[in-house]
């Protein structure tokens, strides 16, 4: 990691946050759903978030497209991180999943299952029970009346990964000793699993994700039983990266990612392409393979999601994705290979949903039949840019129109929605949005021309969370008419509006104002300057005399509240500071005279967010968010504003600096320097929209008012390491546009409580103007920033815009833009 130095104590930096966790660690939503279609019936199993660090394993019945009954918890508040699968047959339905039986544990695989169409489900259990092993499980299959379970190892004396099976003759009560099926040296390898007329194929590879060459390997269980020895699919000649196949009668078709040296412009370069062959003799044997490359201008063939190999009688399909780059852009188009001579000849082609991802986004692929189902998973109605996930069909001679299963919905999806099809029905299944409990669900009866609503089917996520459904919220003057409190009332969550909650200057009553028009309601004096300040008073005073252990002993109207500390951002957060009395006392060792100190810390008018009486006796108990990501915690500093600060020219080529100057209420011992940064400072334009300076324009200061040092000597003790990492701050301005803004790493200094004001100044670089000589800075900021212009500026766009941020970042919901551009006199 790239560190910067700079001024501070030791103590004022504390101890800095890590900047990656282990997924399983962070608290997330739902996550991993699996959809399996059975007899017209779907069946649903995903995980779903109990705390930090304990998940469940949940599973639904859909009949018709309805839900039947409640979904299911089958672990309880057990697990940690289970990916689940499930099987059905029958009544039967197996779900299987990884997991560990205690934290510090081996991961193993876990079964559960039902021979009751789902209407109860086992214990969970480990299979196999031997836990010297890392076991991770892939798939499970009920072929007549067998059960087979399909997973891979790692034994850790030996340090030797293996392919097995075991399998149950009583329908998963219980389970033989594991058959190995292949062995490699490397850990974590690939398998897949296909099933046809009762053979099972097992394909595996031994250097998974590896430049040098190596083997994929096919074994077969044949249906009495018979394990057929392995066969060497690609004789080891090509590299392996993911190799996915088919099977169709006798025939069997494998692909996979080749690395291939080739003569470039520059030389011999090394990149990936589609490499296949395929089997005539229901996997015996296999041609040597060739690669399948449609577009010469592509520059690599990169990773695909979900399956791109597909067969059904004569015909075989590919898929992969290519990459295309110049010296500004980067693009994909994903390729489909059609033959339908057995894979003797193909014709590729793109694939008709690409153009729904010029820009980002992939294509999940089904076969049914002899018709491609597709589903192209990108956004939307930029710049909110909300997920979609566009359905198609394509057969030989027939491509129907894309329908947005996700329409009318505002949310975003996970990594890898699921879809089965059953005839006519196509179920579709989705992980919600980040961090909420969300697996949307739409159902279609017509083969994907109409899809029904979208619907949450967690029993522990709101359309709010997951779909973007707000209830509706009468207007501020009616909630406060029904004896809502002014600081609870509550605005339209229009993103692209942004409304905040101000009090009108006549009457001091609540009114809700768009992002737009705030500043000139402000200036026009059409809503109250104090409107923050009055709110977050009241929400403090309201939440004294109404908590349970104060609120009785209060001494009558003995309660005195004043603001501390304000900063400065939209809406402002604030430390509150007062006096009351008690008639008793409120703690152990609280004694007479029974007079209490309190302070409160409230962020986002009525949201408390630390409440402390006499500086020992806490009310309310501190938002750990604090000692996370500086990204999302909240920090009370009493900046005010920001200052961008062109200067003249440095060099011949017009390099001038941008001093960014975060200016602070003055009078605390601990003030906050933000870093916000000019937007593109870390593009790929250096040394072309950007440079570093010359050392001796460096500027890196914290003043007073005066220009003199602002930093208390006293308790500064040597610099502090603050980690070189950018913070995002998107914002959507004016509904048509998204921004992206940029701060460093936030960090706190000593500062000298005898100033009235604290300035942090700093610039290492500089903005070059483009061939016209126009100079372009674009700045994103919580405070609302000012421009110092120089005389010789001929300035063309000078404009700041408050905006609503993306998503909420330090508990402010709106932050500004700036946008400057200008020439130099005589330019």
């Amino acid at each position: 990691m790239v560190l910067l130095v700079v001024l501070a104590t030791a103590a004022a930096a504390g101890a800095l946050p890590a900047d990656a966790r282990h997924d399983d660690d962070a608290p997330s939503g739902s996550r991993d759903p699996t959809i399996a279609v059975h007899g017209g019936d779907a069946y649903v199993t995903w995980t779903e978030r109990v705390n930090s660090q304990f998940r469940d394993v949940y599973f639904v019945k859909i009949t018709g497209g309805e839900l039947v009954g409640t979904p299911i918890n089958i672990t309880n508040g057990a697990s940690f991180y289970p990916r689940p699968q499930i099987h059905v047959a029958g009544d039967n339905i197996y779900l299987l999943w990884e997991d560990r039986a205690t934290r510090d544990g081996n991961d193993l695989m876990f079964f559960a299952k039902s021979n009751d169409g789902g209407e109860s489900f086992s214990e969970p259990r480990t299979i196999p029970e031997d836990n010297r092993f890392i076991y991770r499980p892939f798939s499970i299959h009920q072929i007549n009346d067998t059960v087979y379970l399909f997973g891979r190892n790692w034994d850790l004396d030996a340090l030797q990964s293996s392919v097995f099976f075991v399998t149950s003759n009583d329908f998963g009560d219980t389970f033989s000793e594991p058959t190995a099926l292949l062995s490699h040296e490397q850990y974590d390898q690939g398998i897949q699993v296909q099933v046809h007329d009762g053979t099972i194929y097992v394909l595996s590879d031994d250097r998974s994700d590896f430049d040098e060459k190596g083997s994929i390997y096919l074994r077969k269980i044949l249906p009495d039983g018979t394990l057929t020895g392995p066969v060497d699919v690609n004789g080891g000649k090509t590299a392996v990266t993911r190799p996915q196949f088919a099977v169709s009668g006798e025939d069997v078709y494998v692909s996979w990612r080749d690395r291939v040296s080739e003569k470039g412009s520059y030389g011999m370069t090394e990149r990936w392409y589609p490499a296949f062959t395929k089997s005539h003799d229901a996997g015996e044997s296999f041609d040597d393979p060739i690669i399948l490359e449609s577009d010469p201008k592509s520059v690599d063939t990169v990773g695909m999601g979900g399956g791109y190999v597909f067969a059904h009688n004569s015909s075989v399909y590919v898929l992969w994705r290519s990459e295309y780059r110049d010296d500004t852009t980067q693009s994909f188009k994903t390729f489909l290979a059609q033959s339908h001579d057995r894979g003797r000849h193909f014709a590729a082609q793109q694939m008709p949903l690409n153009d729904k991802i010029l820009e980002q986004g992939y294509i999940l692929t089904r076969l049914d039949n002899n018709v491609l189902y597709h589903i192209a998973v990108t956004v939307k109605n930029p710049p909110l840019n909300d997920a979609a996930a566009y359905f198609s069909t394509s057969g030989l001679d027939v491509r129907s129109t894309p329908v947005d299963i996700l329409k009318g919905v505002s949310t975003q999806i996970g990594w890898m929605p699921d879809f089965e099809s059953s005839g006519s029905d196509v179920y579709f299944v989705a992980e919600g949005n980040d961090n909420q409990n969300c697996i949307l669900y739409s159902y279609s009866s017509d083969g994907g021309k109409s899809f029904s609503d979208v619907v949450n089917i967690s029993p522990n996520g709101t359309p709010k969370e997951c779909l973007g459904v707000g209830e509706e919220i009468g207007s501020p003057k009616k909630q406060a008419d029904l004896g809502v409190e002014i600081e609870d009332v509550r605005c339209s969550e229009d993103r692209a509006k942004g409304y905040i909650l101000a009090l009108r200057e006549r009457d001091g009553s609540p009114i809700c104002v768009t992002s737009s028009s705030y500043d000139a309601m402000l200036e026009r004096r059409i809503i109250d300057g104090e409107s923050f300040e009055t709110l977050a008073l009241s929400a403090a005073r309201n939440y004294l005399l109404s908590h349970p252990e104060i609120s009785t002993k209060i001494v009558g109207d003995s309660l005195e509240l004043e603001t501390y500390m304000t900063r400065y951002s939209i809406p402002p957060t604030f430390i509150i500071r007062g006096s009351f009395g008690t008639t008793s006392p409120v703690y152990d060792y609280d004694t007479s005279p029974l007079s209490h100190d309190v302070e409160i810390t409230l962020v986002q008018n009525n949201k408390i967010h630390l409440a402390t009486i006499d500086r020992v006796y806490p009310l309310l108990e501190p938002d750990m968010r604090e000692e996370g990501h500086p990204g999302l915690g909240t920090i009370v500093s009493p900046t005010i504003k920001t200052i961008l600060s062109p200067g003249d020219r440095l060099n011949d080529r017009g390099l001038v600096p941008l001093v960014i100057t975060e200016v602070s209420q003055g009078g605390y011992p601990d003030t906050a320097h933000w870093t916000f940064q000019s937007i593109g400072h870390h593009g790929d334009g250096r040394d072309k929209s950007w440079g570093f300076l010359p050392d001796q324009y460096e500027v890196n200061e914290t003043v007073d008012q005066e220009g003199n040092d602002a930093i208390d000597r006293w308790r500064s003790h040597g610099g502090v390491f603050v980690p070189a990492i950018q913070l995002n701050f998107p914002v959507i301005c004016e509904g048509r546009e998204r921004i992206e803004g940029k701060s460093g790493w936030h960090y706190t200094l000593p500062t000298r409580t005898d100033t009235s004001e604290v300035h942090f100044r700093s610039t290492d670089r500089g903005i070059y103007p483009d061939e016209n000589g126009v100079y372009d800075i674009r700045f994103v900021s919580m405070f609302k920033p000012e421009v110092d212009l120089l005389p010789n500026m001929e300035v063309s766009i000078n404009k700041t815009v408050l905006c609503p941020l993306e998503e909420p970042r330090n508990d402010a919901t709106h932050a500004y833009y700036a946008h400057l551009q200008y020439r130099i006199a005589g330019d």
